[in-house]
């Protein structure tokens, strides 16, 4: 992330004040931009395109034209297979700050514009996350769900079978997947994380579930605890429509990471300013931030759902 340096302004002033922290924005979003796609706990898991417009789209192959056995002029029989798409539109985020007159010096300034750039990176990257588990939950195909018999904290969980099921799951259903080279993820509740992190006898031997699972598939932990943006301490996503910010639930995801079960895709517009700096009279300079930034599940067969099986959720791991 950027840090904020205004001591090469010198003595501050409401003029340069407002010059300093419009041309900060200018010459750092794009370092600004990469600090926030690396504190999602997410940003990593599933690639980001930029896009051309404000809109993801994907195509894929429904159906397979192939043929076996056949005679060397023998016809493909390509009317069993058609192009199929998808597309979701980007929606705009914001965020703004004030810096007020009274920071007429360069640590003064640097206080409230760090402050300023933190905040505003957590919520932007906070806002990824949930957009990606939210897209993880409702894309997920039929087949492959399940109830925990016990929350995951229980003396009574069996932590490691409900995975292995949902991993079992995953390559019966989505056809050709290799268990041994694919990478998994695995979204939880953070108040489950006893259940996976807390030793135990598996094998007669002493050690977590994780290190368990770890030994036998290349697999990703991610405990999830929900944003928590309002001014008491809310789990909200949105302080004025106070939209709560818990995308998991009770429930778990397993997934296959990568582009093969989701694309992400930021938008950074058209002749749109990304962060425009404005003079508020008689109080400071007021920086409104604009983020637009969404996500797909790539379908996997499904004709009408545009569901993957790729992605597996489990029920009630906590309460």
């Amino acid at each position: 992330m950027t840090s904020a340096n205004a001591d090469k302004m010198g003595s501050m002033n409401i003029g340069n004040l407002g010059t300093f922290l419009r041309g900060y924005f200018e010459k750092n979003r794009t370092v600004y931009e990469m600090g926030v796609q690396k504190m999602g706990f997410l940003g990593g898991v599933f690639p980001t395109r930029t896009l051309s417009i404000p809109k993801i789209e994907l195509r894929w192959q429904a159906g397979v034209a192939g043929r076996m056995n056949v005679a060397l002029d023998a016809p493909v029989e390509d009317s069993r297979w058609e192009m199929k798409e998808t597309s979701k539109e980007l929606t705009w985020d914001k965020f703004a700050f004030t810096i007020t007159d009274s920071a007429t010096d360069a640590i003064a300034v640097n206080n409230m514009l760090r402050t300023g750039i933190k905040n505003s990176a957590n919520y932007f990257a906070a806002l990824r996350d949930y957009r990606i588990i939210t897209e993880l939950r409702e894309k997920n195909n039929t087949n492959c769900t399940h109830n925990a018999d016990a929350v995951w904290t229980d003396s009574a969980a069996q932590v490691e079978e409900d995975i292995i099921q949902a991993i079992q799951g995953i390559v019966q259903y989505s056809g050709g997947l290799n268990p041994e080279t694919a990478s998994f993820g695995v979204i939880y509740p953070a108040k489950a994380m006893m259940g996976l992190d807390a030793l135990g006898l598996i094998g007669n031997v002493q050690m977590t579930v994780k290190e368990y699972l770890k030994k036998t598939w290349k697999i990703n932990f991610y405990p999830y605890s929900p944003a928590k943006f309002g001014s008491d301490g809310a789990e909200v996503v949105d302080v004025k429509n106070d939209t709560s910010s818990d995308a998991l639930g009770t429930n778990a995801v397993v997934f296959v990471e990568g582009e093969d079960t989701l694309e992400c895709g930021q938008y950074y517009g058209s002749g749109i300013k990304m962060s425009e700096t404005t003079r508020i009279h008689d109080v400071g300079y007021k920086t409104t931030l604009r983020h637009s930034f969404g996500c797909l599940a790539k379908p996997l067969y499904d004709d009408t759902t545009f569901t993957t099986p790729l992605i597996y959720e489990i029920g009630n791991v906590t309460t």
